[in-house]
């Protein structure tokens, strides 16, 4: 019953794609010891591989509760629900990702992503100011973004 063992073959397991055994190695190391948030945070990366994505959301929560300032599991639950078409959650987790640390180079991309997905979708609804304020966010968050300057560039007049 040693959590550590049960984590690092997990975490082998995972590394080399074998989502099943990551899964089961992972689980036994959460119930041997579940105050570790990477451990959680290992099943919720191997469950999101192998598409068991409410599982996932479970335990990244854990991760989270356990370790609130968890940059990376705010990260993974936010592409979650950005790929589910929750947006606005997405941007808030990656928000909060980016306010605790404020190098987390994936949150940053990942805002810029959001932003510039919106400004194009605002731009072909016709609203081309909502659009030029979403590639302000971008350029908030990515200062070296080609795609906002561009069409911050080409629309702004």
């Amino acid at each position: 019953n040693n959590a550590a063992a049960y984590y690092y073959l997990g975490t082998l397991y995972n590394f080399r794609r074998n989502r099943v055994k990551a899964i089961e190695y992972l689980k036994k190391s959460s119930d041997a010891n579940s105050i570790t948030p990477d451990t959680h945070f290992r099943l919720a990366q191997a469950f999101d591989l192998a598409g068991m994505v409410y599982n996932a959301l479970l335990e990244y929560d854990r991760t989270l509760d356990l370790n609130p300032r968890h940059t990376k599991a705010l990260n993974a639950k936010g592409w979650i629900h950005y790929n589910q078409g929750n947006v606005e959650e997405a941007i808030g987790l990656w928000t909060r990702s980016l306010s605790i640390d404020p190098q987390n180079r994936d949150a940053a991309l990942n805002l810029a992503k959001a932003y510039n997905a919106l400004a194009t979708q605002e731009l072909d609804a016709g609203r081309r100011e909502a659009a030029l304020a979403y590639w302000n966010k971008t350029l908030e968050v990515d200062g070296g973004n080609k795609a906002a300057k561009y069409y911050l560039k080409r629309y702004n007049k």
